[in-house]
C-alpha cells in the first residue's frame, strides 16, 4: 500500500476553502451524495485532492459541453 502524503489530504476547512464553500455546504454535499464522506483519522476527517478534482470536473463538464440553443426567429 502506497502512502498518501499529508498534504495531499485535506481537512473539512481546508476542503471548503479549496472549493470556495463553507463547511456546511460540505455536509450538505456529503448528505446527497454528491461527495464522498470523507476519512476519519482521529478527531478529523479527510478528503483526498482526488476529490477536489473529480468535483470540480464535474461540476464543470456541463459548463464546458454547453450548446447555445438556435436562434428561435424563423
Amino acid at each position: 500500500m502506497t502512502d498518501q502524503p499529508v498534504h495531499d489530504r485535506l481537512n473539512k476547512e481546508q476542503l471548503a476553502q479549496q472549493l470556495g464553500m463553507s463547511a456546511r455546504t460540505i455536509d450538505n454535499l456529503v448528505r446527497r451524495h454528491e461527495l464522498p464522506p470523507g476519512v476519519r483519522i482521529g478527531r478529523q476527517c479527510y478528503w483526498s485532492r482526488t476529490v477536489v478534482d473529480r468535483f470540480t470536473e464535474r461540476a464543470f463538464a456541463a459548463q464546458e459541453n454547453w450548446n447555445p440553443l438556435k436562434s428561435r426567429r424563423g
